[in-house]
């Protein structure tokens, strides 16, 4: 039985080898011996070191794609604003009606026609017009 401080050197020389080192001294052992198993937990670890490599790689690449998203969201929501306040306005412009000929009869201007009216006299406005008598008043009696 090997004791900790020889594993742990056959472990530190094991991780100097290359793929194929590795490979040729894992076939010349028995299997189930302790350098076979150093052999295996470093063939894990080099595949669990590659894994974690393009596992960075995606997220890396996904964060730049999540950053373009959210300009191009923004750009976009901008651009929809502008476009709708556009719309809004020529909607309003072209429902606005500007032709005489739509509408019936000869258009003055609201206040033109009721100065013309308060010149003719014809508007007699109740809440407007001077009574032709005072009105009557009555005393309240003082409290004292």
């Amino acid at each position: 039985m090997a004791t900790t401080e020889e594993t742990r050197r056959l472990s530190e020389l094991i991780r100097g080898y290359t793929d194929e080192e590795l490979t040729t001294f894992r076939s010349n052992r028995i299997e189930g011996s302790i350098d076979v198993i150093l052999a295996d937990k470093e063939f894990e670890r080099r595949a669990r070191l590659a894994q974690h490599e393009l596992d960075r790689k995606l997220m890396l690449e996904q964060v730049g794609w999540m950053k373009f998203a959210s300009k191009l969201t923004a750009a976009s929501t901008l651009i929809a604003a502008i476009v709708g306040a556009a719309a809004g306005a020529l909607i309003t412009f072209w429902l606005q009606p500007t032709a005489p000929s739509m509408q019936s009869g000869p258009q003055t201007p609201r206040v033109q026609q009721q100065s013309e009216t308060l010149m003719r006299g014809d508007l007699k406005d109740k809440a407007t017009s001077v009574p032709s008598k005072p009105l009557e008043t009555k005393s309240l009696p003082n409290k004292r």
